[in-house]
């Protein structure tokens, strides 16, 4: 037994050994680089979402972990909305079918949230919700003492039904999404450590953005070992945005069907096989309007299918497949990438992981602009390929209180996305100074470009958990991303997605009634990239030369690190009401979300929540 744990903690030792790296040296040095014949291709969007929960390891068996490379490292969003209240606990006779919320704060700040479960019996369930969150308040942009007005009003309603058959569950869903908003961003023109500030651009049009989304299906009521198990949907999804990216030019519409099949086929005891597909068709209604600039956008089709087997036994977790993705009017027909997935327990409570996936990733308007509201609304990126992602890791939960998770991988993918921003500007050739910029043109908006990338990772995930008095968290992840501009030598660009990023939170129930929690996100190595074309001979005192008429140059520089810590209550005054509060960025740290569009500074939301 001693020899065992001997082995168990060298193991250990040399697992975190190999993926320890050299801290960064994270001097606030600021940096240039400038470099010519840029030219970007489409747009791509890097949702600023938040990290993935730690999730716990059970004692003897546990979940495949997937890679989540898809789940970037993340800033923190434009605004922090509050937890609704207790409303779905998964049991269908909870006595408390709804719930109604609201919270107020400054910059003008609210949120408000309401849901009841209409139907609630062994056959029927019928249940909606809807949740809202706005802002319009000011906001300062860095480097000056100007404010701009941040406007936003996000809205979502569903409405959800299901019914139980003797061997059959069938549901029918809609979904409706309304956002309004203004872009508020502003152009920076970047010397060798500040910036100068352009002309502020006209911000006061609000765009708009709708969203309908019906679906229905019907499948096994469960997946069981012994039994077949199938699923069966399709979806219709339509999104329109009012705006297009020049002043006067109207948005665009688009269609999106969807089609989804599952089907698990029992072995044996412990073996199965499957195969899940689906269907995607996206149709564009004005795709040859004259007020639609992109003439490149054409309707498509792609196909997917994933066969796999899997092994479930003991203390081992296996699944071999392959994804093979079938196009038309979408560039290379057809795709592979692999499907291959291992979970083992090598020694008690310790164990080993590991996933190599790919295939092919859908970028729609509707998916790019929920990742990121100023995407620019007139281009569509091109649907982004992974021949392989690889993930390798250990966890363990050897404490029943206290579990680690040590993580690493690589992932190559063609036609990744990288955010930049266009700038359009016009000036003297003697002079070599600036006359105007020409982005009046234009909504500053948040572009993305199609790059083939090759992206490295590693990290760790601490959770903590004594009883319900005390929860401890903690996530670090440092991230590489490389990507070939020019056809030759890869380089390392750096987006508003941190290099290092640090999610910690600690929850405390001081009593029966109050919970004390308090968390803080840190970003590092944040860049920016800048892409402008000269205009009637041009150039700029920053560059080293003057450019030709029309050129494309591109700029790389760096946004400022995030330090955002947040602390906030929960009183219970009863069962079926409790109020909070949640204070953030309470270092009051002012930072750019986007290149030139700032988030807020210190901020704070009190609300009630009354469960009914």
């Amino acid at each position: 037994m001693k020899k065992r744990k001997l082995y168990t903690v060298a193991l250990l030792f040399i697992f975190i050994a190999a993926f320890a790296q050299k801290e960064e040296n994270n001097a606030l040095n600021r940096e240039m680089i400038i470099e010519k014949d840029f030219t970007p291709i489409v747009q791509d969007a890097s949702k600023i979402n938040i990290l993935p929960g730690v999730e716990t390891p059970s004692i003897r068996k546990t979940s495949i972990l997937y890679s989540d490379w898809t789940v970037p490292v993340t800033t923190p969003s434009v605004l922090q909305i509050l937890p609704a209240a207790v409303y779905d606990t998964g049991s269908p006779f909870y006595r408390k079918r709804g719930y109604a919320d609201l919270s107020l704060g400054n910059y003008l700040n609210a949120s408000a949230s309401v849901g009841y479960r209409i139907l609630d019996n062994e056959k029927n369930r019928l249940n909606f919700w809807y949740q809202h969150l706005s802002t319009h308040g000011k906001v300062k942009y860095l480097g000056t003492d100007d404010k701009v007005k941040q406007k936003r009003n996000d809205n979502l309603l569903h409405v959800g039904y299901k019914h139980r058959f003797n061997n059959l569950i069938w549901t029918l869903n809609g979904d409706y999404r309304f956002n309004a908003f203004n872009y508020y961003g502003r152009e920076y023109f970047p010397f060798l450590g500040d910036v100068v500030a352009a002309p502020i651009v006209n911000n006061n049009k609000m765009q708009q953005i709708q969203q309908l989304s019906i679906s229905t299906g019907f499948g096994s009521p469960r997946e069981q070992d012994r039994e077949l198990y199938y699923l069966l949907s399709v979806g219709y999804h339509r999104y329109s945005n009012r705006l297009g990216l020049y002043y006067g030019e109207k948005g665009n519409n688009e269609n999106h069907i969807d089609t989804r099949f599952k089907l698990l086929a029992p072995v044996t005891a412990n073996q199965r096989i499957g195969i899940d597909g689906s269907m995607d068709n996206l149709i564009f209604d004005n795709r040859n309007s004259t007020d639609y600039k992109n003439l490149d956008l054409d309707n498509f089709t792609m196909i997917t299918l994933n066969p796999y087997y899997s092994l479930d036994k003991d203390r081992l977790k296996f699944r071999l497949g392959a994804v093979a993705n079938v196009s038309f009017n979408d560039g290379t027909i057809v795709r592979f990438a692999p499907d291959i997935r291992f979970d083992w327990e090598f020694i008690e409570h310790f164990f080993l992981y590991s996933s190599i996936l790919g295939g092919k990733e859908l970028n729609t308007f509707a998916s790019l602009s929920k990742d990121n509201i100023y995407v620019d609304p007139s281009t569509l990126p091109y649907n982004s390929y992974t021949p392989a992602d690889w993930i390798i890791g250990l966890k363990s939960n050897v404490l029943n209180c206290f579990t680690f998770d040590l993580f690493g991988g690589v992932k190559y993918t063609q036609d990744a996305l990288f955010d930049y921003r266009y700038l359009g500007m016009k000036f003297d050739v003697e002079s070599r100074d600036i006359i105007k910029t020409v982005d009046w043109m234009t909504r500053p908006v948040v572009n993305y470009a199609n790059l083939d990338a090759f992206a490295w990772n590693v990290g760790a995930r601490v959770k903590y958990k004594f009883d319900d008095i005390l929860n401890v968290s903690l996530e670090w992840k440092h991230e590489i991303r490389k990507a070939d501009i020019y056809g030759g030598e890869k380089n390392i660009l750096k987006t508003n997605r941190p290099t290092d990023a640090l999610n910690a939170l600690v929850e405390v129930k001081i009593l029966p009634q109050l919970t004390l929690h308090a968390d803080y996100f840190m970003g590092l190595g944040r860049g920016t990239i800048l892409s402008f074309n000269t205009f009637a001979g041009t150039s700029l005192e920053l560059l080293p030369y003057v450019p030709t008429v029309n050129e494309a140059v591109t700029l790389r520089g760096k946004l400022r690190d995030i330090h955002d810590l947040g602390v906030g209550a929960v009183y219970q005054i009863n069962d079926a009401v409790h109020l909070r509060v949640r204070f953030d960025n309470i270092l009051n740290r002012r930072y750019d979300i986007y290149y030139a569009m700032p988030a807020q500074g210190f901020h704070f939301m009190a609300g009630v929540g009354v469960n009914f």
